[in-house]
């Protein structure tokens, strides 16, 4: 992700987990259109640390 939210790189997992068949559905995107609220953005990032740790 850049300076102003946008994905320049996802891995496969980040791919499996938004359901998506391949990183360039998701490249170029703003990070803000994946989740519907503040909430929801910050729950997917507990559970990207949780599952890397």
């Amino acid at each position: 992700m850049d300076f102003d939210g946008t994905l320049r790189y996802v891995n496969t997992f980040f791919v499996r987990m938004r359901g998506c068949g391949s990183a360039e559905e998701l490249l170029d995107r703003q990070v803000s259109e994946l989740w519907d609220s503040p909430a929801e953005l910050l729950q997917a990032g507990r559970e990207c640390r949780n599952f890397a740790s």
